[in-house]
């Protein structure tokens, strides 16, 4: 009789042991489940990071871009002008060319027009300098 009650004793004991046993598998279950879930939300955050990462790249470099294409539009445009102005510049010195040349020919055939030329070039002189360009040059 004493025998059964310790046989008894020892088959609740297995019971008790067998219970415990399956409440830490379920409970190792559940932290497995549960480290999974923060696995899977580990990677898509990981995941979403890099796409904005990337989208941030993205962005950044459409925007160097169109500064850099706004540059060579504003680049070409002053070049553009800079050509108006160098052919302006071109045909305004040919101009000057030419009055000078017309001048010139008006002198060589007038020796009255000449005398006025030379007037009018000491007067000038006078204006600025004082005196006249021959006095000018006597001195220099």
């Amino acid at each position: 009789y004493p025998i059964t009650s310790a046989a008894e004793d020892d088959l609740s004991k297995n019971e008790y042991y067998e219970n415990e046993n399956e409440n830490n598998e379920n409970i190792n279950e559940h932290f497995e489940n549960y480290n999974e879930q923060n696995e899977n939300k580990s990677k898509k955050i990981e995941q979403s990071n890099e796409q904005n990462e990337k989208d941030i790249t993205d962005k950044l470099i459409k925007m160097l871009e169109k500064s850099l294409e706004d540059k060579e539009n504003t680049i070409r445009a002053q070049q553009s002008q800079i050509d108006m102005l160098i052919k302006s510049n071109a045909m305004l010195m040919q101009r000057l060319e030419d009055k000078q040349q017309e001048k010139e020919v008006i002198v060589s055939e007038s020796p009255k027009a000449a005398a006025n030329e030379n007037d009018r070039k000491q007067s000038w002189f006078k204006r600025f300098f004082g005196g006249s360009s021959q006095e000018q040059t006597i001195e220099m």
